[in-house]
């Protein structure tokens, strides 16, 4: 698509709330499309007492996280976009955490991304569905023996990845491989195959738009 230039405002480990409130270095790129990817460590946020505290520590959150903060922060993002900007706007669904299906870290991002799925309705905004696409890809394998890696690993899997990337040059494709993944790299990311999931809803959303001026 040469006629669009794409930047990635995505901030590493951030929460919906982080992301509303630096909106102004978003909006100061006067887009024309706006793609929004998060809620993640939204979910994440939620496994219990001690990751709670965690991220309302290190993230400076004004209050414990939960499906309605994480609500009243998207609206919040929408809403600044379509008064201060043109853009048009879509709204990703979540993937999945882990591949294990029935676990509670994978069905809660079904939960969250009802809750962006009920935004973007509620908002005239569009909705791009990566978490189902990524979960009919998951759930149609063929049953094996052989599990993904379970949630209790995510932690240490994503340290190791780093280490093994640094150190070793394999590939996030290879660390997922390693982890027994399709779609994921570490129970969290995205793999190249996963990824180009994403980027396929976006091209379509974007394809569906006038040229940019």
């Amino acid at each position: 698509m040469p006629d669009w230039d794409f930047v990635n405002a995505g901030v590493n480990g951030e929460l919906a709330y982080n992301l509303a409130m630096r909106m102004e270095d978003i909006v100061a790129l006067d887009p024309d499309a706006v793609t929004v990817l998060i809620g993640t460590n939204d979910v994440n946020a939620t496994f219990g007492f001690q990751a709670a505290l965690g991220y309302i520590a290190v993230k400076k959150l004004p209050e414990n996280p939960s499906p309605l903060f994480f609500r009243g922060n998207l609206i919040g993002i929408v809403r600044t976009l379509k008064r201060e900007t043109r853009a048009r706007i879509a709204l990703f669904s979540i993937p999945p955490i882990g591949e294990e299906i029935g676990h509670y870290a994978y069905l809660r991002t079904e939960d969250y991304s009802l809750v962006i799925k009920d935004v973007a309705k509620d908002e005239g905004v569009e909705y791009l569905p990566l978490r189902e696409r990524l979960c009919a890809y998951i759930e149609g394998l063929p049953r094996t023996t052989e599990r993904p890696l379970g949630f209790r690993g995510f932690g240490a899997a994503q340290f190791r990845a780093g280490r093994m990337q640094r150190f070793l040059g394999k590939s996030l494709d290879e660390i997922s491989a390693a982890n027994r993944f399709h779609v994921l790299v570490d129970g969290i990311h995205l793999n190249t195959h996963g990824a180009s999931m994403a980027a396929d809803l976006a091209e379509s959303f974007l394809r569906s738009l006038p040229a940019p001026g």
